[in-house]
This record gives structure tokens, sequence and C-alpha cells, in this order.
């Protein structure tokens, strides 16, 4: 019986003892409400130091915002860096410095900040608060938008020969991308209860304008040593699928490219067939600049056949199936000019 009473006891003390140390606790660790719901948000994290309760009290606060804008943060993610190595080029080449305003990592959110800390003796564990000012968050971020509105603004304000260029297509790219962070930015000024700007256009536009002035842009073909334009024909088809013309005059944009056909004698001995390997060298060339932009190559490939021209023909088919489909073989892996070329449009982006 006295054993009884003795655990009866000793388990009132540490329910007293925790009661001691929750009354001398903030108001705040039991009840939000203490905080001004309308100018702030406030979110407690816990943890078994000081400096786990404060990172789990951020992590939380921005929890907040994941939970509406999930999808957008991802790509906001990704978009940051790209548009962060777009903005060094760009602020190289133009001298713009702060090129574009974004924000470094979601989890750190603008405004965000850790009022206050309480440590519970009894059990052993910190209390954060983490504290987001809602109207001078959202007055950031509005800041932030008006900025790379300005920047849009000088990519998109060009002149029609700039506009209908590569370069072109570059600038309303990352105008694309700048106005999708602005879109992300426009919502997480509405869950602060505020009024983003009314400038911002929505991001399909630019993306979508780059495709148009694509198809604006002309690229001419030309083949030396080709047989009955079967090269040049595969190589324009794959050019077209990007969007682009094809021209035959008055283009700012050639593909150039050079076929070596070779005759081979004593390739296999004791083979009764005739053997060739081909060769073809071609370039993107920006004729403005005399730039080359991309690089194809095939190298040394060998056909044969029975007689001199069946090898020769063969060689232009297996190029054309190169040029058309690719290669993969263990040492050799040659990608389709088509996914040659639009590998480099996208980095474009990447630079």
């Amino acid at each position: 019986m006295n054993k009884l009473f003795l655990l009866v006891l000793i388990c009132l003390f540490f329910v007293l003892s925790t009661l001691t140390a929750q009354t001398g606790a903030p108001a705040w660790v039991n009840d939000l409400g203490s905080y001004d719901n309308t100018g702030f948000l406030a979110i407690t994290g816990i943890g078994s130091d000081r400096v786990s309760a404060e990172r789990n009290a951020l992590a939380a606060l921005a929890g907040f915002f994941e939970q509406s804008i999930e999808t957008e943060l991802v790509r906001l993610s990704e978009t940051q860096r790209i548009i962060r190595n777009d903005a060094a080029e760009w602020t190289e080449r133009t001298n713009t410095h702060g090129f574009i305003r974004t924000s470094t990592n979601i989890d750190t959110l603008i405004g965000a900040e850790i009022r206050e800390v309480w440590y519970d003796s009894a059990n052993n564990d910190y209390y954060a608060l983490a504290v987001m000012d809602k109207r001078r968050s959202a007055q950031s971020y509005r800041e932030i938008i008006l900025e790379n509105i300005q920047i849009i603004n000088i990519l998109t304000n060009i002149s029609a020969s700039e506009k209908n260029s590569l370069e072109g297509v570059i600038r309303f790219r990352i105008a694309g991308r700048t106005a999708q962070i602005n879109s992300i930015y426009a919502r997480i000024i509405r869950l602060l209860d505020g009024v983003p700007p009314d400038l911002i256009r929505n991001a399909a536009y630019y993306t979508n304008e780059a495709l148009e002035i694509i198809k604006t842009i002309p690229i001419g073909i030309e083949v030396t040593n080709d047989r009955q334009g079967r090269i040049n024909g595969v190589f324009s088809r794959a050019v077209s699928a990007q969007g682009f013309i094809i021209r035959r005059s008055n283009y700012r944009y050639v593909l150039r490219a050079n076929i070596t056909l070779v005759t081979v004698t004593n390739e296999y001995p004791g083979n009764p067939n005739e053997w060739v390997r081909m060769s073809i060298e071609a370039n993107l060339i920006d004729t403005v600049s005399n730039t080359v932009l991309v690089s194809y190559n095939i190298s040394e490939r060998r056909s044969g056949h029975r007689t001199l021209a069946g090898a020769e023909n063969a060689a232009y088919t297996n190029a054309e199936r190169i040029i058309n489909n690719g290669l993969q073989e263990r040492n050799i892996q040659i990608p389709a000019f088509s996914e040659h070329l639009n590998n480099y449009l996208s980095s474009l982006l990447e630079r």
C-alpha cells in the first residue's frame, strides 16, 4: 500500500513540475492567437536544441506556402538555377548589374525571422517562434516583381531585326522564365493577403513568342559532294522539324556540310567486296558574326558492296539513317541531328 502511495506522489510531482514549467511559458507556446494573425504569419517549431527548433519553425513556415503552391515551387527551384546562369552571362554582355532578383531558396522566405525562443527545462525541449510580417514581406516580393518586369521589358523591347534571330529566341525564353518566377511570387503575395502588381504577363506569352520567332528565321542548307540531294534533304527535314524555314538564299544562318568519300583497298583481305569510308562535317553558322553555333560530325563510317557504286550508295544510305535516327554503338554515340539541334536550342537557357 505504501509503495502505491509513493508511486502516486512521484507521478503527481512530475505533473506539477510540468504544469509549473508550462505556466512560465510564453503565451505563444500554447496559443499562437496571442499574435496578431491579421498582420503576421506565426508558427512554432520544437527541437532538442535551439538550432533544430529554429530550423523546424522556419521549415513549418515555408510549409504553409508549399501546401498551396507545391508544383510551382518545384519549377521555381529549377527556374532560379537557370535564371542565375542566364543572369551571369547577360550581365556580362549588357553590363546590367543585379539582372534578375530571385529568392535564394524558398525555405528562407523573405521577411521570415525567429522572433522568440523558449527553453522548457522540465522536458528539455526548445520552442522557437517563426514570424513573417505579411505587409513587409508582400511589399518585398512586390518590389522584386516590379524589378523583374523592368528586366523583361529590356529583354523584349528590341528591333524587328534583333527579335527575328536566335538572339531574339534567347531573350524571349529568358523573359518567359522570369515571368514564371513573377507568377509564383504573385501567388505568395496573395497568400500574404497582399495585392500583386497588375503588370504581370503570363509566361506562356513569351515562350509562345519565342516559338513564333523561330518560325520567321530562315536557314540555308549547303552540302558539297552530295548525291541527288540526299544528305541535303535529310538535314533540311531535321532543321524544319525545329520550326525553322528552309531557304535557298537570303538567310542569316546556314548549315554547311562537306562530305568526304574515300575508296578503301584491302579493307578485308580475301573479301571480294568494294569498300568506302564516308565522313561528314557539318556546321551551323551565323553569317553575320561568322560564328559556328553547332557542329555535327560523322567520321569514317565504312560501307561495302559487291560493286563500288553499290558501296557508295550504301554509304549515303547509312549517313541518312544516322542523321535521321542517330547511332548508338559501344564506342560511338552520334545523336540524330534534329535531337542535336534541339539540345543546342535548349542549352541557350543554360549557358
